[in-house]
């Protein structure tokens, strides 16, 4: 099971509100998230998820699912999860994006390949 979304209206602030919280689900991942709304708004996210989330499904092998995204001049981070797809599996990781990074989203389709490097971390036991 998987799903992305903002909380429910009395969960979250009015329209007009700076930030909402949203929360990701995954197997037994349940993530609550603050997006920033000075930038894009909700419908941008909504629509960012929705294509990630299908060109993921549809084989592509890297997305992005950007929770929280600040203006390009903004010294603020944002926030993304990256999905990586490994035949029937996709796995997801929580980054961070640094200015340098967020300067290179201008539009909802991001490319994720400029975005995040995944990490492999091998625990060897002795």
């Amino acid at each position: 099971m998987f799903s992305i979304a903002f909380l429910n209206p009395c969960e979250v602030p009015p329209p007009e509100a700076e930030f909402a919280y949203g929360r990701i689900v995954a197997n037994g991942l349940s993530e609550r998230f603050l997006s920033a709304l000075n930038y894009w708004g909700r419908e941008a996210y909504l629509t960012q998820w929705a294509e990630a989330v299908s060109a993921v499904i549809s084989g592509s092998s890297r997305e992005v699912l950007i929770t929280s995204i600040c203006p390009p001049n903004d010294p603020d981070c944002g926030f993304c999860w990256a999905l990586y797809r490994e035949g029937d599996i996709v796995y997801l990781q929580n980054n961070l994006l640094f200015p340098e990074q967020l300067a290179s989203i201008k539009r909802v389709r991001v490319p994720a390949q400029r975005i995040v490097i995944r990490l492999i971390f091998i625990a060897i036991v002795i």
